[in-house]
């Protein structure tokens, strides 16, 4: 009768380390919490996979501790009286240094310095800063399958001089940065397919500029109007300067006062701002430290020309009083 009674507890044991409860696994640093549906018989091992398979983080790397213990992986979560709603702690280790290797696209080989608990979408970025090539377009291949941006190189047995392979989605979409005369720069999201002429037209838009009066340079030359932006082969986020046409022509220009006084005068082109402050001296008494030019919205600095900011015949410039200290 003491046997059998011995055995049907040992029965109801076994059957209560088959009931299923809720735990969380707090990540120590990032305070990330994580719910997980478990069983009591559930090894620490297994519990490990479970979180691995969820945030991608290699079961080898994660050290799991209960009011100050360390859990052992072959131990179950009942050995730890761990019960539905406790909250287990999960720290993640670093994990070894090592290189790995990325083929880009037409068989170039780059090399990137990592670590085993680096994500793969922290891979993509390491990339993107090295080749400028958006993360959102990389697709990351081993073993002939896609590495999903969660996953840990750990996770995906990645080691020390393994060699990854990237596909890149095509995309004609891309910015270039363009430095203007007279010190200002923009940026412009273009297509690939775009011309330089397109490019011009762009410009155009804001300065009010002819494209015949531009002049585009990358690397020191020049770029040729029929050019498309894909022909030109740029760098990352290119920065193209601008010139206007060196052409010198004089014009008449009307200079307008804050009291509205309204002066004429003739002007080249290639006329310094304070020659041109200089001759507004004369006429309205006010010394040219005293000056602030502004012209289509923004101040003109002494040491361009007036033909940096695409002043033309018929233009108004304002005189504004600068007051001291400004």
């Amino acid at each position: 009768m003491c046997l059998k009674f011995q055995l049907s507890m040992e029965e109801e044991a076994k059957y209560a380390d088959q009931e299923e409860i809720n735990i969380n696994l707090k990540v120590i640093k990032t305070v990330q919490t994580v719910a997980l549906k478990v069983k009591k018989s559930d090894t620490i091992h297994e519990l490990k996979t479970k979180f691995q398979s969820i945030e991608g983080v290699s079961a080898r790397l994660q050290e799991l501790f209960l009011s100050g213990n360390h859990l052992k992986d072959n131990k179950m979560l009942a050995d730890y009286n761990i019960r539905d709603g406790s909250t287990i702690n999960l720290h993640v280790r670093m994990g070894q240094e090592m290189k790995i290797y990325v083929e880009m696209p037409m068989g170039k080989t780059i090399s990137l310095d990592v670590k085993e608990c680096d994500t793969i979408q922290r891979i993509k970025a390491m990339i993107h800063d090295k080749h400028c090539i958006p993360a959102e377009r990389q697709t990351l291949i081993l073993g002939g399958r896609a590495l999903q941006d969660t996953q840990t190189l750990s996770a995906c047995n990645i080691v020390t001089e393994s060699t990854i392979h990237m596909v890149v989605q095509e995309s004609d979409e891309m910015e270039i940065l363009v430095n203007f005369p007279d010190g200002e720069a923009a940026t412009f999201a273009v297509r690939t397919w775009y011309t330089i002429w397109d490019v011009k037209t762009l410009i155009k838009s804001m300065t009010h500029v002819t494209q015949q009066k531009q002049k585009l340079i990358y690397d020191g030359n020049q770029l040729h109007d029929t050019l498309t932006l894909a022909e030109c082969n740029f760098s990352c986020r290119p920065v193209l300067e601008l010139s206007y046409s060196t052409q010198i022509y004089l014009m008449r220009i009307v200079i307008k006062s804050q009291l509205n006084h309204i002066v004429y005068l003739n002007v080249h082109s290639c006329e310094y701002v304070y020659n041109l402050k200089k001759q507004i001296e004369e006429d309205i008494c006010l010394p040219p430290d005293q000056q602030r030019l502004i012209f289509g919205g923004r101040q003109m600095e002494d040491s361009r020309t007036v033909g940096d900011y695409n002043v033309q015949d018929g233009s108004t410039i304002h005189v504004v009083l600068r007051l001291r200290g400004s």
